[in-house]
């Protein structure tokens, strides 16, 4: 969902949370890796498991 996200690109509030924008974006970067490393792996033993 765009909108969601359409909030933390705002640069109003860029310059108040400046030292937190890098923070935020390294979880969500975290997250989605490892997110996506799972996801890949269960993917990938539900296609061999059958």
């Amino acid at each position: 969902q765009p909108s969601a996200s359409a909030p933390a690109t705002d640069t109003a509030s860029d310059s108040d949370d400046d030292s937190n924008t890098g923070l935020v974006i390294g979880v969500v970067a975290a997250v989605v890796v490892v997110g996506g490393a799972v996801a890949f792996v269960v993917v990938r033993r539900r296609r061999t498991a059958n």
